[in-house]
C-alpha cells in the first residue's frame, strides 16, 4: 500500500543522497563505497557519483591510502540555503550526528583539524 505523502514513515528520505553519504563519511572517514551504499540504501555507482560531485564542489577531499580511500569533509564550507544565509557543513553534520559543539574557542578547520587559541 502506498502512502499519499512520500517519505512518510521513513525519515531518511527527507535527506538528500549527498547528505546521507556525507553522514556516512563523517561517521567513518575510511568507509568503503560498498558499505556506504549498503547503509544509505543506494547503489555503489550512486555513491561513487555523489563522492565525485562532493569532491568537485569542495565539500570533500579524497586521499588514497594503500588500496583504500580516506575522506576529509570540508566542515567550514557553507551550504547555501535558498532565501537564506549559508550554514557551515560541519554545523549541520554535528546536529544530525548529535555531536557537541567545540568548546574553548577551538574549532575544526575546513577539513576537520582542530585549530584555535592555545592557552
Amino acid at each position: 500500500m502506498s502512502s499519499a505523502n512520500p517519505g512518510e514513515g521513513d525519515p531518511a528520505l527527507l535527506l538528500s543522497r549527498h547528505l546521507l553519504i556525507l553522514l556516512q563519511i563523517a561517521r567513518d572517514p575510511q568507509i568503503r563505497i560498498r558499505q556506504a551504499a549498503a547503509t544509505a540504501g543506494v547503489t555503489e555507482r550512486t555513491v561513487q557519483a555523489v563522492v565525485g560531485e562532493l569532491e568537485a564542489a569542495g565539500y570533500l577531499r579524497r586521499t588514497r591510502v594503500g588500496r583504500h580511500n580516506s575522506y576529509q569533509i570540508a566542515r567550514d564550507r557553507l551550504l547555501t540555503i535558498p532565501g537564506g544565509a549559508g550554514v557551515p557543513l560541519g554545523a549541520v553534520l554535528d546536529v544530525l550526528l548529535g555531536t557537541p559543539a567545540p568548546a574553548g574557542g577551538v574549532t575544526p578547520d575546513r577539513f576537520g583539524r582542530r585549530v584555535g587559541r592555545s592557552s
